[in-house]
């Protein structure tokens, strides 16, 4: 009896801890959030209100600091009132001039920084597509899609079926040649292929497809009506379903992601490259390299495209992401 009532004793102890780290963690998450919006307003208030208002109170007070110094001196007749005059057209000689200077540097920072943005503008790299399988001599990078291989370990002829089967998806892969051409005035900088991935397919929520680009692809510059070519590799082979289910027909979508800046490393665009495929069984192969799903089978297949759907963005360092182009420009306004 009493190590059933130490057990629930514990346990209610035991409850009571979790609960109170449970509480003090969302405690220290909120007073953390309430930090960074006090952060937030005290830059924000020492940038567009504290420093302006110092700046303004100083000239106010240092004309009436001055006088009152002078006044002094005359009456301890350190100095005469001809003198405060002299000393007072100095002093306002040398508050016209700081006033001078100000009005130029900010003149100056403004026609800088007009000057950057109309750079920006005239000399934007503009990264399009320009066709499918053209016959242009150019740069080339490759991507493609693959799905993987599962195997029992109790198989012991797992490892040579595992050779043929991706031997088979190498050899049997379909292939076009996506045309890219920079349509802007400036080059780009520093371009990349980011990622090669599956958006969706609308036949298998989970689906065993991935991309094989294995890391990012440095493309490098890309002048002004220079092209450059990516070559798409998508498997012959897929588990497909048996029987289409409320589906009219197989659609795969994917996105090809080129990051890049613009010449002068000022801003970073990000290409999004929406893909749209119909995929066509042609036929289920009778021998299935393993067990996938219930319904599914291992099946040749085609593809057509549907659409190809581009999509520029812009990295956004207030939101720290890349963000679509109409977006940017209302964020800066």
């Amino acid at each position: 009896m009493k190590e059933k009532i130490k057990i629930k004793v514990l346990n209610i102890v035991s409850a009571i801890k979790m609960f109170s780290i449970k509480c003090i963690e969302k405690v220290k998450n909120v007073l953390f959030k309430i930090w960074k919006i006090i952060k937030r307003i005290i830059a924000f208030s020492m940038k567009y209100v504290a420093l302006p208002s110092l700046f303004l109170i100083i000239f106010l007070i240092l004309p009436m600091l001055f006088e009152k110094i002078i006044t002094i001196l005359i009456e301890n007749k350190i100095m005469t009132d001809n003198i405060e005059s002299g000393y007072l057209d100095f002093y306002a000689t040398i508050l016209s001039g700081l006033f001078t200077l100000v009005g130029v540097a900010l003149t100056i920072k403004y026609e800088s920084n007009q000057k950057k943005a109309d750079e920006t503008i005239t000399y934007k790299p503009i990264l399009a597509v320009d066709g499918i399988n053209k016959n242009i001599n150019c740069m080339t990078r490759e991507v493609g899609l693959g799905i993987g291989y599962s195997s029992l370990n109790s198989d012991p002829d797992s490892e040579r079926k595992c050779e043929e089967f991706f031997e088979q998806q190498k050899s049997h892969n379909l292939k076009y040649r996506l045309y890219i051409k920079n349509k802007g005035r400036g080059e780009t900088f520093n371009a990349v292929i980011d990622d090669f991935k599956v958006v969706a397919a609308n036949w298998d929520k989970e689906t065993n497809i991935h991309s094989n680009i294995g890391g990012n692809q440095y493309i490098g510059e890309v002048l002004k009506d220079e092209y450059i070519g990516i070559d798409v590799n998508l498997p012959n082979y897929l588990f497909m379903p048996e029987n289409m289910e409320d589906v009219l027909w197989y659609e795969l979508r994917t996105d090809i992601l080129i990051s890049y800046s613009d010449m002068f490393n000022r801003i970073r665009y990000q290409y999004c490259i929406h893909t749209i495929y119909e995929v066509i069984v042609e036929e289920f192969v009778e021998s299935q390299p393993y067990f996938y799903k219930q319904g599914f089978k291992y099946a040749k297949v085609g593809y057509k495209i549907l659409d190809i759907m581009p999509e520029m963005r812009i990295y956004s360092k207030k939101k720290k992401k890349f963000i679509h182009e109409y977006e940017y420009v209302t964020e800066k306004l």
